[in-house]
């Protein structure tokens, strides 16, 4: 389970969805990612999509394409 603030990496070319809950419109504005990328989890909507921030806005990522970043071991 993550918690909100983890850190998690999005490898290349995976589908992410802009989630702007201030336009109601049909289209939704999509793009794949071309490099690894690393965002904050914010989280979970539903069963297999969750919110994230990535650069400055938020996307929505399904779950099995997200990897959490573990902290090395000491």
């Amino acid at each position: 389970m993550l918690s909100k603030g983890d850190l998690i990496r999005i490898p290349a070319d995976t589908c992410i969805v802009k989630n702007d809950l201030r336009e109601l419109s049909i289209i939704e504005t999509f793009e794949f990612t071309k490099e690894p990328k690393v965002g904050i989890f914010i989280s979970y909507i539903k069963y297999e999509d969750v919110k994230i921030f990535l650069g400055n806005d938020y996307w929505i990522v399904n779950i099995k394409d997200i990897n959490y970043i573990r902290r090395p071991k000491c």
